[in-house]
């Protein structure tokens, strides 16, 4: 079976060397271990593609060094889905923390019942900071009732 990636069949390596991992399997080889797993790009004919490299020992029962097998796992569409969640995660940020308006993300906190109760600070902008005069310090982790009370103009209640 052709990989349209490689362009490659899948035994037209076989006890060749392939260079693009020659380094890696070299110090595989001296550390002496039974086997390493890492992450690779490798340039292909239809362009970058991402792997996760598998080398393990081979030994017969004597325990004598008989070779190597060496696994690719292609996980470029992973690897893209991520670069893009990374990519989301700092648009967030960067209007999360630029924007003029308070922000405060919170977990809910429930009773037995389901019934929401109070709600925890996870997260703060620095527009939030500067209105309520709280360093994200002063509130991440503590519930929206420890930092205004029952009673209080901001509380819950």
């Amino acid at each position: 079976m052709q990989s349209p990636a490689l362009r490659i069949t899948r035994t037209s390596q076989w006890g060749k060397p392939f260079a693009p991992l020659d380094a890696d399997i070299t110090a595989f080889l001296l550390a002496g271990t039974a086997e390493r797993e890492f992450e690779r790009t490798l340039q292909t004919s239809g362009g970058p593609r991402h792997y996760i490299v598998r080398i393990k020992r081979i030994q017969d029962l004597s325990d004598k060094f008989r070779g190597i097998t060496v696994v690719l796992s292609d996980v470029t569409d992973r690897k893209l889905v991520e670069d893009e969640a990374l990519q989301s995660r700092a648009e967030y940020r960067a209007l999360f923390d630029n924007t003029i308006d308070a922000f405060a993300q919170h977990v809910a906190r429930r009773d037995a019942g389901g019934a929401t109760i109070d709600y925890e600070f996870t997260e703060v902008n620095p527009a939030f900071e500067e209105l309520f005069g709280l360093h994200d310090s002063d509130v991440i982790g503590k519930c929206v009732s420890e930092i205004w009370p029952p009673g209080n103009a901001l509380s819950l209640n």
